[in-house]
């Protein structure tokens, strides 16, 4: 089934005291009531259809065909005089609105399968000035069918109605190329406990949208609250699966939603526990398990097996030089693969180790390896009378003798009836009396081969055993791996022993099975989600206000969520980029409140900016552009590909920086060593066709505005949050969602190898903004996270990056310090709406520059003070135009949720990122 989605245009809507409202292409309803003259409550109620061909449920799915819903209104209702009203007057109002819901399928001719649609008639309330609240303002939705009414929901005010107001309606298709018209009649008043006498110094004005979407699309808003804070339900996008943390198990789960299923719950902001979700690769494999299935496995003549472990010559000698070559036949099909180790003394041991196949080139397996017993495994598929040459040399130039110094392969695997056969030091070109000594053969015997684990070769599509043995039948094998064949090593379907007599009876026999990112996303609630299948892991930040504060000293942000994507507060900003106020200090904003006569803290409250987007690019709040929350990386972003380590000298060498896409992963090296604008390319990019992650294009992926971390910044030290400073990523690798001790910890390697500093270990959960796993990490030490903040020039045009020359360049590039760069390649400044625009200023402490809601002006108050918690707080200025936000600094007393320092733009190690997700539907 081909999957589509449609829409009618929203259409923008002028209000005034006593016109009527119309609009030439769709029809609307106005409830106008007049108080006065010059006193008006106005409700009104637009359309917005949404045809969605995931909304069909029923026995089976349809394969090839079409389905789509329409929505038709009927009239236009214009009401004069419209005060508080009865039920029973509102029920009977001769002023309503009509409208019909077609539903349409169409199969195949020979179809005759039942199938249904089912579908929510939604009520999402429009930001409006001097709005009537949810609780003042009842609906009432009958059916029509052959002129007769019926109640489908009785009257009830919107702010109990959790978004819906019919939920999950089924039409029922009995055959091929059928469809359902459904007629539905709305009515709305003013609910008769309203006071009037707040009429009567304001127009006061309410607004909502009417939609028809899908009951069971990810896409759909409509379901009840499965919390009770208010939050709005978190938008899904392309392929994202919904996820929760099982503490027992220590595994993501898939959550639910819907609101009963308690035991997979998806959020609960009261309890500080988030929404998360998830998005997977394409297909993946797992084991498939048939549980105690029957056999009869006996004892088997089982072939001598060759040498399995060569050691260097050479201990304890300076200057040692033993070689070896190594010939191994296979005279059967299998696997055939080795390890190299050389000891651990760093200055001095080396060993080379290069393989050719049927006098192919040769293939270096390992080269000067030396220090803490480094490895490297060398594996192939090998076929009936593959020929394999190993060269073998260890070398030690220096003067320290430990006994321990050599170098070993390993052979973990071959197939059976395989050969082995070398030569002496000498021989093959090394010092006589250093030769290298063979060990581990086995005598033909007769029994069983076991392993005690499986592991799967992608490059035979078979099952190995690990850490071979043989034996006779006996109890100890429960518990272990052997292949149907007994003698096997390699097999299609491995068993695990389970009951032994005098031969196996019981196994587990395993199979590899394909598992698709589809599978995952229909499973069911409670589904582990592999960890190895991950790679992004998202943080829903709801829409909210908060109450406005003006103080460096720690406090509790009083945080409400909004509804929809209606803004409540009081407070309203605009740019004023460039400006200054009525003291002479540099803004980049005005704001205003109206109904408190300014800007009162602990008073005043204002929607929270991160929660608009600016599609249009215009800097005007227009309808369409309100976001219901967004979707923030839940750490740093890591890299796909694999980069050599980053120094000083060569930052982010050994990979193309332009090719990079970004995983979302805990444990995982920070992507660090790029320039801004490769960051927002690669973040950018997340959405580009065919792309790992299951987006669409339509999906707003995007490097993190400065606003935006804000946004996670302030929902943390709120009820919501931790409400306090968080704990501290002191891993001295940069490793994404580790947690130490304290706030203050110094920087160090241990924690990022201790399990318990891990993302969900003991210390670890509390470095998140909740104080467990559900939160936001890495925004306290770490990397410094980039963000998409950025000083204009003078003029108004945004600064690239700042250069000891020529400093008029602005392309988006991050131009370094020094006027160089570390990558070829340049990108064009982004569209307005990818980044946050502050006013051109010369000093890192002209806090007034900073915007309402960025964690940077309402905390940096005095350069004494610092931020919250002594958090860093150096403004972007001329000479560094750039945010970055919670990097580790100085034994961690400066590094913080709340910190702010400014940055050139450029490459360098410790600068990284973070993704987020706006979308608007």
């Amino acid at each position: 089934m081909k999957k589509s989605q449609k829409s009618t245009n929203k259409t923008n809507i002028r209000m005034g005291g006593g016109d009527k409202l119309t609009n030439p292409k769709n029809k609307k309803m106005l409830l106008m009531g007049l108080v006065s003259l010059f006193v008006v409550a106005i409700i009104s109620l637009g359309t917005y259809a949404i045809w969605n061909s995931e909304l069909l449920t029923g026995d089976s799915s349809i394969t090839t065909g079409q389905i789509k819903m329409s929505y038709t209104e009927t009239n236009e209702i214009t009401m004069d005089n419209a005060l508080p009203m009865k039920d029973e007057e509102g029920k009977v109002l001769t002023d309503y609105f009509d409208f019909q819901v077609l539903s349409y399928v169409k199969t195949k001719g020979s179809d005759n399968t039942k199938r249904k649609i089912d579908y929510n008639i939604v009520l999402e309330p429009i930001s409006v000035e001097n709005a009537l609240n949810d609780n003042e303002i009842k609906v009432y939705l009958t059916m029509i069918e052959n002129g007769v009414e019926t109640v489908v929901v009785e009257p009830t005010t919107i702010d109990q109605i959790s978004d819906y107001i019919l939920n999950n309606h089924e039409d029922i298709f009995s055959n091929n190329k059928s469809e359902v018209v459904t007629s539905y009649r709305l009515r709305s008043w003013i609910d008769s406990k309203v006071d009037t006498s707040k009429f009567s110094d304001k127009k006061y004005s309410y607004k909502f949208r009417v939609n028809v979407n899908s009951g069971n699309s990810a896409f759909s808003s409509s379901s009840v609250p499965l919390d009770e804070s208010g939050a709005n339900r978190p938008l899904l996008t392309s392929n994202m699966i919904p996820v929760y943390y099982d503490d027992a198990s220590k595994e993501w789960k898939k959550a639910s939603t819907t609101k009963g299923d308690t035991s997979n719950k998806w959020y609960d902001y009261d309890n500080k526990m988030w929404a998360n979700a998830v998005t997977v690769t394409e297909v993946s494999y797992i084991d498939d398990i048939t549980k105690d299935k029957n056999v009869s496995l006996t004892n088997q003549s089982i072939p001598a097996i060759p040498y399995t472990i060569f050691t260097s010559g050479g201990t304890g000698i300076n200057n040692a030089k033993s070689y070896t070559k190594i010939t191994v036949n296979t005279k059967s099909d299998g696997i055939f693969n080795f390890k190299a180790t050389v000891s651990s003394e760093a200055s001095y041991d080396k060993l080379t180790v290069m393989v050719s196949k049927n006098n192919g080139d040769a293939v270096t397996v390992a080269n000067a390896i030396s220090g803490n017993g480094v490895s490297k495994v060398y594996s192939d598929p090998a076929s009936v009378g593959d020929v394999y040459v190993i060269t073998a040399q260890y070398t030690k130039d220096g003067s320290s003798n430990a006994s321990k110094d050599n170098g070993v392969l390993e052979i973990l695997s071959y197939p059976v009836n395989t050969t082995i056969t070398y030569i002496d030091s000498a021989a093959a070109g090394g010092t006589s009396g250093q030769d290298w000594t063979a060990s581990g053969s086995v005598d033909a015997s007769n029994g069983v081969i076991y392993g005690n684990g499986i592991t799967y070769n992608d490059s035979i599509n078979k099952y190995i055993l690990n850490n071979i043995e043989r034996g006779t039948i006996s109890d100890s094998l429960v518990g272990k791996y052997v292949c149907p064949t007994v003698n096997d090593m390699v097999c299609d379907t491995p068993y695990k022993v389970v009951e032994v007599s005098n031969m196996i009876t019981k196994v587990d026999e395993y199979k590899r099975k394909g598992i698709t990112r589809s599978d995952l996303i229909n499973s069911e609630p409670g589904t582990i989600i592999p960890m190895s299948r991950i790679n992004t892991m998202w943080v829903w930040v709801p829409r909210y206000t908060y109450t406005y504060f003006n103080t460096n000293t720690p406090q509790e942000i009083r945080i409400k969520f909004e509804r929809g994507t209606r803004s409540t507060g009081t407070i309203k900003c605009v740019d004023a980029i460039n400006q200054k106020d009525s003291n002479g200090n540099a803004i980049s904003e005005t704001c205003t409140d109206t109904t408190n006569n300014g800007l009162v803290a602990g008073t005043s409250t204002y929607t929270h900016p991160a929660f608009w987007w600016d599609k249009n690019d215009n800097n005007i709040r227009e309808a369409g552009e309100e976001l219901k929350g967004i979707w923030v990386g839940k750490f740093e972003v890591s890299s796909d590909i694999t980069c050599t380590p980053y120094d000083s000298v060569a930052v982010g060498t050994g990979c193309n920086l332009q090719t990079i896409r970004p995983k979302v992963l805990p444990n995982a090296d920070s992507w660090m060593g790029a320039q801004v604008g490769t960051f927002f390319n690669g973040i950018y990019n997340m959405r580009e066709s065919g792309n790992q992650y299951g987006f669409s294009t339509r999906d707003e992926t995007h490097m993190m505005k400065n606003m935006e971390w804000g946004a996670v910044a302030y929902l943390s030290h709120s009820k919501y949050g931790v409400n306090q400073e968080i704990k501290l990523n002191n891993c001295a690798h940069f490793k994404t969602g580790i947690g130490s001790y304290t706030v203050s910890d110094g920087w160090s390697t241990y924690p990022c190898y201790d399990k318990d500093n891990n993302y969900n270990g003991t210390y670890g959960k509390y470095a998140s903004t909740t104080g467990n796993v559900s939160g936001v990490y890495d925004m306290s030490g770490g990397a410094w996270e980039y963000m998409m903040g950025n000083m204009v020039y003078s003029n108004g045009q945004p600064m690239s990056g700042y250069r000891t020359s020529n400093n008029t360049n602005s392309a988006f590039t991050g131009i370094l310090y020094d006027g160089g760069t570390t990558f070829t390649g340049t990108y064009a400044f982004p569209s307005k709406r990818y980044y946050d625009k502050y006013s051109y200023g010369t000093s890192s402490t002209e806090y007034t520059r900073g915007k309402l809601g960025d964690a940077t002006k309402e905390m940096a108050l005095s350069k004494t003070t610092h931020s919250w918690y002594s958090d860093y707080d150096y403004f972007a200025s001329s000479s560094a135009p750039w945010f970055y936000r919670g990097g580790y600094a100085s034994s961690g007393v400066y590094a913080g949720a709340f910190g702010f320092d400014d940055g050139y733009g450029t490459a360098a190690e410790e600068y990284s990122s973070r993704a987020v997700i706006s979308n608007l539907k």
